[in-house]
């Protein structure tokens, strides 16, 4: 089966999974303990239960499965993980996400408990956070991931794909051998389907579903929580002027821009979450206004900026160019500068090198990181240093409350401040395609945009 995809992985450290990328693949690899049901609830991979008591939770691994080198998956094996992305060393952008956790005890072969340092409702979500179970010892540069997924990496050609063998795990039927293919461009990758290049594609160019529709392809789509926003440096002239990002956010056309990019499909936002996650803040629906916006920046003293507007490859560049092309009309002219997938994340967003920004968040399962990280002044990916007092001690509240009431009231706090500084101006959620052609069954993503 030969599967394209937009983008290749940066990297495949099994601990170390950030980017969008990897998270389509990384489960049928290299699982987690954990992933999120459609209902967004945690649900095991390799672990099969878990229970949270106070500032300990207790985790019960499935012990039925070998990593693909043949070591088996116990307690103690999950232990090692835990503490390499506990280790500064290693380097694991999660290790913020287990912060909290002071210690790893071996309970018996199949169990273990996380001793924290307070209370931490949203641990278990994090374990879904693509923190893989692997083999500590094999991970290293251009090593290939070691996992108890259902496929195995037999190949890697960095920035052309994989090639995916079935593994004992595998459910009968599925297909033995996958060609996992890097084709950064929507419309080749349709073409590609129509073509018989391919049998199943992720993000075709949307222009193109009634035509694939036509052609006897299953085309699903599906609403995303991957919110794609502008952001901004706190620190970097002039977007450190909260008059400057209310006018960005004035002139702002959100509706035109999913309708030019996805037609019927996507969905305008003001917010990080979209109807349909629990997270989700409904607020009024702000008007573009060109006059506020142009008025704005009188008021700034900026009636003319000039900018790079750094994006992350082919999609990123099309989505910058409608962009710039609603700022213009302001006085606010950008040009569009793409970067290399591989490089973007991690890599150029983190280094901060940047005044204003255009990004594309993964699905993550709980606000404890798609918005801590992001937005509390200490946040692992705060690359654009914002800093709020107000935000902080809110998102403090909800990563230490246990309730679901307190917890959503605190991140809704912490949703409406960030609309109140303007410290990202967000744009839609884009819609999850996925087309097969005829013959091929059950590639669909997941809510988190995983492919399985």
């Amino acid at each position: 089966m030969r599967v394209a995809v937009d983008m290749d992985m940066a990297t495949f450290d099994p601990n170390n999974l950030i980017a969008g990328a990897s998270r389509r693949l990384s489960n049928s690899v290299t699982p987690a303990l954990f992933t999120v049901s459609d209902d967004w609830s945690v649900e095991g991979l390799l672990a099969t239960a878990f229970e949270v008591d106070g500032a300990s939770v207790l985790v019960t691994v499935s012990t039925d499965r070998r990593l693909s080198n043949g070591r088996p998956v116990d307690a103690a094996l999950v232990r090692e993980n835990l503490l390499r992305v506990l280790d500064p060393a290693a380097g694991c952008y999660q290790r913020a996400d287990l912060g909290v956790v002071e210690d790893v005890r071996v309970v018996s072969d199949d169990t273990l408990r996380l001793e924290l340092a307070e209370p931490r409702a949203s641990l278990p979500a994090l374990l879904a956070n693509h923190i893989g179970i692997t083999d500590p010892q094999a991970v290293g540069a251009g090593a290939l991931p070691v996992g108890a997924g259902v496929y195995r990496v037999t190949e890697w050609v960095r920035g052309r794909g994989m090639r995916l063998v079935r593994t004992a795990h595998g459910p009968d039927g599925s297909p033995q051998v996958v060609e996992w293919i890097v084709e950064p461009d929507a419309g080749r990758r349709a073409a590609g389907l129509l073509e018989g290049r391919f049998d199943a594609v992720w993000m075709p160019d949307a222009a193109q579903l009634d035509r694939l529709r036509a052609h006897g392809c299953t085309v699903v789509v599906r609403p995303s929580q991957a919110p794609t926003h502008l952001t901004f440096h706190a620190e970097r002239p002039p977007w450190n002027d909260p008059a400057v990002r209310a006018a960005v956010a004035a002139a702002i056309d959100r509706r035109a821009l999913v309708r030019e990019l996805f037609g019927t499909d996507g969905t305008a936002s003001w917010t990080p979450y979209a109807p349909g996650c629990p997270w989700y803040v409904p607020v009024p629906e702000p008007e573009p206004d060109a006059d506020r916006a142009r008025w704005l920046l009188r008021r700034s003293g900026h009636d003319r900026i000039h900018d790079v507007l750094p994006v992350d490859g082919v999609f990123g560049l099309r989505m910058g160019t409608l962009v710039a092309e609603q700022l213009r009309a302001i006085g606010i002219h950008l040009v569009p500068q793409p970067h290399e997938s591989h490089r973007w994340w991690p890599g150029f967003y983190t280094s901060g090198a940047w005044g204003i920004i255009l990004q594309t968040w993964t699905p993550m399962p709980d606000p404890d990181q798609l918005i801590a990280r992001r937005y509390h002044s200490r946040g692992v990916l705060n690359a654009g240093r914002y800093a709020s007092a107000e935000v902080d001690a809110a998102l403090e509240e909800g990563r230490r409350t246990l309730r679901f009431e307190r917890r959503y009231a605190a991140y809704e706090r912490v949703q409406l401040l960030l609309l109140q500084h303007t410290a990202s101006v967000y744009l839609f959620h884009a819609p999850m395609i996925t087309a097969a052609r005829a013959g091929v069954s059950g590639f669909a993503p997941t809510v988190l945009s995983e492919l399985r």
